[in-house]
């Protein structure tokens, strides 16, 4: 899967498999129709024609698909759920992730994240979203990341006031969270050394 990508173009059944994955129910079918097409086969049918990512980024900034998109999530713009889908396809290009780095990165985002705000900026919850997926950064890197990312502008962290305390929580979105997750490495367990509850009561 996504062999075409080097070519510049990707199929349909690809674009299946990414917006199930970020649990975009309707974006095939809107893209379809805007494309003049009829609804698209269930996800594992025969390969259908490709389209370029030309074609692929005029029919997704369509206002037809635009509206879909906004009622895909009552957290969520379309101009959030778009930024989402560009950074993915970017990513899956350029093989920065695959497809089980994109349900890991997904899963633990949702975790930490708190409804559209995002998640925390914050060192602690970043470390253990990134855990959560399986995937870990040096401390001084990350800080590093972070100084840096709020400096060069990179970012566009989503303040939000406490009304109880006074203060405000900055957050960061999911297709920023991927920025970050990119850098990571993934952890590895060493199995030989997983000792079971049971086994040490044997001791």
């Amino acid at each position: 899967m996504f062999d075409r990508f080097e070519h510049g173009s990707i199929s349909w059944q690809e674009l299946r498999t990414i917006a199930s994955e970020l649990s975009f129910s309707n974006l095939v079918d809107a893209l379809r129709t805007e494309a003049g097409l009829g609804p698209a086969p269930p996800l594992g049918a025969a390969a259908e024609d490709e389209l370029s990512f030309k074609t692929f980024r005029r029919l997704l900034q369509s206002k037809h698909v635009a509206q879909q998109l906004d009622k895909e999530s009552s957290h969520h713009t379309a101009t959030y759920q778009y930024k989402v889908i560009e950074k993915v396809i970017q990513m899956l290009i350029h093989g920065h992730i695959d497809m089980t780095d994109l349900s890991e990165a997904r899963l633990a985002y949702s975790f930490h994240s708190q409804q559209a705000w995002g998640i925390p900026f914050d060192h602690r919850i970043l470390t253990a979203a990134l855990r959560l997926a399986k995937h870990a950064i040096a401390p001084d890197q990350l800080q590093t990341w972070m100084d840096a990312a709020v400096a060069g502008g990179k970012i566009e962290l989503h303040d939000v006031t406490d009304d109880g305390e006074g203060g405000s929580s900055s957050f960061i979105q999911f297709y920023e969270f991927l920025d970050l997750f990119v850098l990571c490495d993934p952890i590895k367990l060493d199995r030989a050394r997983v000792v079971r509850p049971r086994d040490r009561k044997s001791r």
